[in-house]
């Protein structure tokens, strides 16, 4: 049995500005840097449904392509 709300609660976040100076700073230090963030599953009048952890791997575009051509993605 599935929740009338399942499919329907699209996730959302954001990064804040003070948040994305630390990772262009991390990013000088590692070319890939792993982030974790909760996010909450609301539906449209704000009921949140489930907080979820999701972990973020970022990446510079030419570091990613090289390690994929190497066999080594996640």
């Amino acid at each position: 049995m599935n929740p009338a709300w399942l499919g329907k609660v699209p996730p959302d976040f954001t990064v804040d500005g003070r948040k994305v100076a630390e990772i262009r700073a991390a990013h000088k230090e590692n070319p890939e840097i792993d982030r974790t963030y909760q996010v909450e599953l609301k539906d449209s009048h704000g009921t949140v449904h489930t907080v979820i952890e999701r972990t973020v791997c970022i990446a510079e575009e030419r570091h990613y392509s090289q390690k994929t051509s190497k066999g080594e993605a996640r």
